[in-house]
């Protein structure tokens, strides 16, 4: 069965009306995807089950927190391993570690990144457009946060600039693509 983006939105929907099987459904559909995320982020194969677990754990308690006007419910699942893996990372006894560019080059392991496991085609395509309406310095910052996994912290070092222009930065990006997508939705 194909999954499309509607079927996604029409099971969540469910989930959201509190049907376990709908639950069960979803866990099958993107149980491997958050388990790619976070083997990916974590290198580690009992941390990215456990994080698997945190992850539908948090979906399962608060489904309310997805918005279908702010993406596809793929994507949302996607920002959320990758959230809770920077988290796991963060509360990790190797805290010092993980932030230095050696071991931040060391979990990306191929340039496909997390986008070519979590984002169809279309939505690749819709996003790289999107990105690139951006200035360099957003689409740059905003590429290396989101799929690169790279802290503000570790942007901040590798461009020699205040992590307060690097926050700026993404956030402005991102809101320009917000921007981008609303407008091309308007015109539709």
């Amino acid at each position: 069965m194909i999954h499309t983006p509607e079927s996604s939105k029409q099971l969540m929907e469910e989930v959201k009306n509190g049907s376990p099987v709908a639950f069960e459904q979803l866990y099958d559909r993107y149980s491997k995807l958050v388990f790619s995320i976070g083997l990916k982020m974590l290198k580690n194969k009992t941390d990215a089950e456990d994080l698997t677990h945190e992850v539908f754990i948090e979906i399962y308690r608060n489904p309310y927190s997805y918005d279908s006007t702010r993406g596809t419910v793929e994507a949302w699942i996607a920002v959320k391993a990758r959230s809770r893996s920077l988290d796991f990372l963060r509360r990790s006894k190797h805290d010092k570690t993980v932030y230095g560019d050696e071991l931040m080059m060391d979990r990306i392991t191929d340039p496909g990144l997390v986008e070519e496991e979590v984002l169809t085609k279309a939505e690749r395509e819709e996003l790289l457009v999107a990105m690139k309406s951006l200035p360099e310095t957003q689409r740059n910052v905003v590429y290396s946060n989101y799929f690169q996994g790279e802290s503000h912290r570790v942007l901040a070092e590798k461009l020699n600039r205040p992590i307060g222009t690097i926050k700026s930065l993404v956030r402005y990006g991102i809101n320009n693509m917000k921007k981008y997508f609303e407008a091309q939705q308007k015109s539709l």
